[in-house]
Protein backbone atom coordinates (compact mmCIF):
# COMPACT_ATOMS: atom_id res chain seq x y z
CA UNK A 1 0.00 0.00 0.00
CA UNK A 2 2.69 2.54 0.99
CA UNK A 3 4.59 1.70 -2.32
CA UNK A 4 1.82 3.21 -4.37
CA UNK A 5 1.16 -0.20 -6.49
CA UNK A 6 -2.16 0.04 -6.24
CA UNK A 7 -3.00 -2.77 -8.37
CA UNK A 8 -0.46 -5.15 -6.95
CA UNK A 9 -2.13 -4.02 -3.42
CA UNK A 10 -5.42 -5.24 -4.71
CA UNK A 11 -3.75 -8.56 -5.71
CA UNK A 12 -2.64 -9.07 -2.38
CA UNK A 13 -5.25 -7.73 -0.75
CA UNK A 14 -7.95 -10.30 -2.68
CA UNK A 15 -5.86 -13.39 -2.16
CA UNK A 16 -6.06 -12.70 1.77
CA UNK A 17 -9.74 -11.90 1.29
CA UNK A 18 -10.06 -15.88 0.48
CA UNK A 19 -8.08 -16.97 3.34
CA UNK A 20 -10.36 -14.65 5.73
CA UNK A 21 -13.87 -13.97 4.46
CA UNK A 22 -14.99 -13.01 7.20
CA UNK A 23 -12.56 -9.67 7.95
CA UNK A 24 -13.75 -6.89 7.20
CA UNK A 25 -10.62 -4.62 8.00
CA UNK A 26 -9.75 -6.85 5.02
CA UNK A 27 -13.02 -5.22 3.27
CA UNK A 28 -12.30 -2.11 4.36
CA UNK A 29 -8.75 -1.86 3.26
CA UNK A 30 -10.11 -3.48 -0.87
CA UNK A 31 -12.36 -0.53 -0.77
CA UNK A 32 -9.43 1.97 -0.21
CA UNK A 33 -7.83 0.34 -2.73
CA UNK A 34 -10.44 0.25 -5.35
CA UNK A 35 -11.41 3.97 -4.66
CA UNK A 36 -7.79 5.13 -5.74
CA UNK A 37 -7.98 3.01 -9.06
CA UNK A 38 -12.02 4.49 -9.30
CA UNK A 39 -13.42 1.72 -9.32
CA UNK A 40 -16.09 2.96 -7.04
CA UNK A 41 -18.41 0.70 -7.91
CA UNK A 42 -16.51 -2.48 -6.34
CA UNK A 43 -15.38 0.23 -3.54
CA UNK A 44 -18.97 0.18 -2.46
CA UNK A 45 -19.62 -3.20 -2.39
CA UNK A 46 -16.01 -3.51 -0.25
CA UNK A 47 -17.03 -0.91 2.17
CA UNK A 48 -20.69 -2.14 2.70
CA UNK A 49 -19.26 -5.53 3.20
CA UNK A 50 -16.94 -3.57 5.28
CA UNK A 51 -20.10 -2.41 7.41
CA UNK A 52 -21.72 -5.78 7.78
CA UNK A 53 -18.91 -7.28 9.32
CA UNK A 54 -17.66 -4.69 11.75
CA UNK A 55 -20.31 -2.82 12.50
CA UNK A 56 -21.38 0.91 11.33
CA UNK A 57 -18.14 2.94 11.90
CA UNK A 58 -18.99 7.01 10.70
CA UNK A 59 -16.02 7.27 8.45
CA UNK A 60 -17.02 3.53 6.57
CA UNK A 61 -20.73 5.29 6.47
CA UNK A 62 -19.00 8.01 5.00
CA UNK A 63 -16.46 6.47 2.42
CA UNK A 64 -19.31 3.96 1.02
CA UNK A 65 -20.68 7.24 0.37
CA UNK A 66 -18.58 9.24 -1.18
CA UNK A 67 -18.53 5.88 -3.42
CA UNK A 68 -22.22 5.91 -4.03
CA UNK A 69 -21.92 9.67 -5.19
CA UNK A 70 -19.09 8.91 -7.50
CA UNK A 71 -21.35 6.29 -9.10
CA UNK A 72 -24.13 8.70 -9.81
CA UNK A 73 -26.38 7.44 -6.54
CA UNK A 74 -26.65 10.63 -4.13
CA UNK A 75 -29.87 9.35 -2.63
CA UNK A 76 -27.94 6.36 -1.18
CA UNK A 77 -25.27 8.48 -0.71
CA UNK A 78 -27.76 10.75 1.47
CA UNK A 79 -28.85 7.53 3.57
CA UNK A 80 -25.18 6.43 4.20
CA UNK A 81 -24.19 10.28 5.12
CA UNK A 82 -27.78 10.70 7.80
CA UNK A 83 -26.14 7.15 9.69
CA UNK A 84 -23.14 8.53 10.04
CA UNK A 85 -24.31 11.80 11.07
CA UNK A 86 -26.59 9.74 13.66
CA UNK A 87 -23.36 8.27 14.72
CA UNK A 88 -21.46 11.31 14.84
CA UNK A 89 -23.47 14.33 14.70
CA UNK A 90 -20.23 16.23 15.79
CA UNK A 91 -18.54 15.66 12.80
CA UNK A 92 -18.16 18.30 10.90
CA UNK A 93 -16.89 16.27 7.35
CA UNK A 94 -19.96 14.39 7.56
CA UNK A 95 -21.90 17.73 7.33
CA UNK A 96 -19.70 19.28 4.46
CA UNK A 97 -20.07 16.08 2.66
CA UNK A 98 -23.86 15.85 3.21
CA UNK A 99 -24.26 19.49 2.40
CA UNK A 100 -22.56 18.87 -0.65
CA UNK A 101 -24.87 16.64 -2.14
CA UNK A 102 -27.84 18.41 -0.73
CA UNK A 103 -26.62 21.29 -3.27
CA UNK A 104 -25.76 18.98 -6.51
CA UNK A 105 -29.59 17.98 -6.01
CA UNK A 106 -31.06 21.40 -5.58
CA UNK A 107 -32.03 21.17 -1.97
CA UNK A 108 -29.88 24.71 -1.43
CA UNK A 109 -31.51 25.58 2.12
CA UNK A 110 -30.31 22.57 3.95
CA UNK A 111 -26.90 22.35 1.35
CA UNK A 112 -25.68 25.94 2.16
CA UNK A 113 -26.51 25.52 5.46
CA UNK A 114 -24.50 22.35 6.11
CA UNK A 115 -22.20 23.77 3.80
CA UNK A 116 -20.79 25.89 6.42
CA UNK A 117 -19.40 22.87 8.14
CA UNK A 118 -15.78 23.98 5.70
CA UNK A 119 -14.60 26.50 8.10
CA UNK A 120 -14.84 23.24 10.87
CA UNK A 121 -13.02 20.63 9.11
CA UNK A 122 -9.61 22.01 10.15
CA UNK A 123 -8.41 22.72 6.29
CA UNK A 124 -9.65 26.71 6.32
CA UNK A 125 -9.06 29.52 8.01
CA UNK A 126 -11.39 32.50 8.52
CA UNK A 127 -9.90 35.63 7.72
CA UNK A 128 -9.46 37.89 10.51
CA UNK A 129 -11.26 41.47 10.15
CA UNK A 130 -11.15 44.27 12.86
CA UNK A 131 -15.41 44.21 12.37
CA UNK A 132 -17.88 41.27 12.79
CA UNK A 133 -18.75 38.43 10.28
CA UNK A 134 -22.16 39.16 8.72
CA UNK A 135 -24.94 36.29 9.81
CA UNK A 136 -27.92 37.41 8.29
CA UNK A 137 -28.51 41.24 9.66
CA UNK A 138 -29.92 43.77 7.68
CA UNK A 139 -27.58 45.60 5.62
CA UNK A 140 -29.57 48.50 4.27
CA UNK A 141 -27.05 51.64 4.58
CA UNK A 142 -24.24 49.18 5.50
CA UNK A 143 -21.08 48.53 4.15
CA UNK A 144 -20.07 44.72 3.88
CA UNK A 145 -16.90 43.62 2.21
CA UNK A 146 -16.83 40.21 0.88
CA UNK A 147 -13.55 37.77 0.40
CA UNK A 148 -13.24 34.89 -2.00
CA UNK A 149 -12.50 31.48 -1.25
CA UNK A 150 -10.93 28.54 -2.02
CA UNK A 151 -10.79 28.10 -5.89
CA UNK A 152 -11.00 30.53 -8.62
CA UNK A 153 -14.10 28.97 -10.27
CA UNK A 154 -16.16 29.32 -6.90
CA UNK A 155 -15.31 33.11 -6.33
CA UNK A 156 -15.98 33.76 -9.86
CA UNK A 157 -19.44 31.65 -9.32
CA UNK A 158 -20.62 33.40 -6.35
CA UNK A 159 -19.50 36.84 -7.27
CA UNK A 160 -23.11 37.33 -8.68
CA UNK A 161 -24.25 37.19 -4.43
CA UNK A 162 -22.44 40.66 -4.83
CA UNK A 163 -25.23 41.90 -7.37
CA UNK A 164 -28.16 40.95 -4.98
CA UNK A 165 -26.77 42.69 -1.99
CA UNK A 166 -26.37 46.26 -3.66
CA UNK A 167 -29.78 45.62 -4.83
CA UNK A 168 -30.86 45.36 -1.47
CA UNK A 169 -29.02 48.79 -0.61
CA UNK A 170 -25.34 47.54 0.76
CA UNK A 171 -22.31 49.01 -0.03
CA UNK A 172 -20.65 46.62 -1.10
CA UNK A 173 -16.25 45.65 -1.34
CA UNK A 174 -15.21 42.25 -2.72
CA UNK A 175 -11.70 41.31 -1.76
CA UNK A 176 -10.37 39.18 -4.23
CA UNK A 177 -7.07 37.97 -5.17
CA UNK A 178 -4.82 40.42 -7.52
CA UNK A 179 -5.38 38.32 -10.46
CA UNK A 180 -8.82 38.28 -10.36
CA UNK A 181 -9.24 41.81 -9.74
CA UNK A 182 -9.58 42.95 -13.69
CA UNK A 183 -11.86 40.55 -14.20
CA UNK A 184 -14.30 40.82 -11.10
CA UNK A 185 -14.38 44.42 -12.10
CA UNK A 186 -16.64 43.94 -15.08
CA UNK A 187 -19.35 43.04 -12.27
CA UNK A 188 -19.77 47.23 -12.15
CA UNK A 189 -19.25 50.47 -10.73
CA UNK A 190 -21.49 49.41 -7.83
CA UNK A 191 -19.16 47.24 -6.58
CA UNK A 192 -15.56 48.14 -5.49
CA UNK A 193 -13.08 45.82 -6.24
CA UNK A 194 -9.70 45.16 -4.38
CA UNK A 195 -7.57 43.03 -3.37
CA UNK A 196 -6.38 44.91 -0.09
CA UNK A 197 -8.43 45.71 3.06
CA UNK A 198 -8.27 49.85 3.68
CA UNK A 199 -9.88 50.86 6.09
CA UNK A 200 -13.03 49.47 8.05
CA UNK A 201 -16.58 48.38 7.17
CA UNK A 202 -19.89 47.29 9.37
CA UNK A 203 -19.67 43.50 8.74
CA UNK A 204 -17.26 40.78 6.53
CA UNK A 205 -18.35 37.60 4.96
CA UNK A 206 -16.81 34.92 2.87
CA UNK A 207 -18.54 34.88 -0.26
CA UNK A 208 -19.79 31.22 -0.04
CA UNK A 209 -21.58 32.32 3.20
CA UNK A 210 -23.39 34.92 1.09
CA UNK A 211 -26.27 32.44 -0.39
CA UNK A 212 -26.87 30.35 2.88
CA UNK A 213 -27.68 34.04 4.88
CA UNK A 214 -29.63 34.93 2.15
CA UNK A 215 -31.66 31.58 2.50
CA UNK A 216 -30.97 30.85 -0.78
CA UNK A 217 -33.68 28.02 -1.75
CA UNK A 218 -34.22 27.76 -5.54
CA UNK A 219 -32.47 27.93 -8.85
CA UNK A 220 -34.05 31.26 -9.75
CA UNK A 221 -31.90 32.81 -7.18
CA UNK A 222 -28.63 31.25 -8.52
CA UNK A 223 -29.27 32.45 -12.08
CA UNK A 224 -26.30 34.43 -13.17
CA UNK A 225 -27.45 37.33 -15.98
CA UNK A 226 -24.16 38.94 -15.51
CA UNK A 227 -21.63 38.65 -17.92
CA UNK A 228 -18.00 39.16 -17.06
CA UNK A 229 -15.76 40.77 -19.60
CA UNK A 230 -11.72 40.98 -19.61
Amino acid sequence: MKSGNFLDAKSHLLSIEKLLPADGQIKAWLGHVHSVLFEQEEALTAYGNAIKLSGKDPQLLKLAAMSARDIGSPIKALDLLNQAIEMAPSDPSLQFEHGCIDLALGNYRQGFLAYEARWQRGSMTMPKFSFPLWNGEDLSGKHIILHDEQGMGDSLMFARFALTLVKKGTKVSYLVRPRLKKLMQSLGQDIDIVSEVNGTADYHCPIMSVPHRLKTVSYTHLTLSTIYSV
